[in-house]
C-alpha cells in the first residue's frame, strides 16, 4: 500500500502492510524482507539508474513522515541513514509500456 511501516534491526530491513493502502486498497497483513527500493516517476523514455547513499537518504527523507520532536526526528533520520546505506536505490523514469517493467526487473536483478 502507500503507507507500510519498516523495521530495521541488525539482521534485516523488513517492510509491514498497514491499513493505510491508498485508493487501491492493495493491502496485505504480511511483512517481507527488503531487497531494493525503486522511486517511480514519468518519463518518455524508459530508463533506470542506481541512485548513491546520499541521494537515496534524501528522497527517502522527503516521502517519510517528520516527526514533531527532535527526538523523534533525530531517530528517523537513522534509521533512513540505515536503510540508504543497506538497501539498493533505483530512480526509474517510464511511460506505460511494457518495457518499463521489463527495463526496471532487469536492472534491479543486474542483468
Amino acid at each position: 500500500g502507500d503507507k507500510p511501516l519498516v523495521s530495521v534491526t541488525a539482521e534485516e530491513i523488513r517492510v509491514w502492510g498497514t491499513p493505510w493502502d491508498g485508493k487501491e486498497h492493495w493491502s496485505t497483513n504480511i511483512s517481507v524482507p527488503v531487497a531494493g527500493i525503486c522511486q517511480i516517476g514519468r518519463g518518455e523514455v524508459n530508463e533506470i539508474s542506481a541512485v548513491g547513499a546520499g541521494d537515496a537518504l534524501a528522497r527517502l527523507y522527503a516521502q517519510t513522515y517528520h516527526p514533531t520532536t527532535e527526538a523523534g526526528m533525530r531517530k528517523t533520520v537513522q534509521l533512513l541513514l540505515q536503510i540508504a546505506q543497506r538497501v539498493p536505490f533505483w530512480s526509474l523514469k517510464c511511460n506505460m509500456s511494457t518495457e518499463a517493467a521489463e527495463v526496471s526487473y532487469a536492472a534491479m536483478k543486474g542483468e
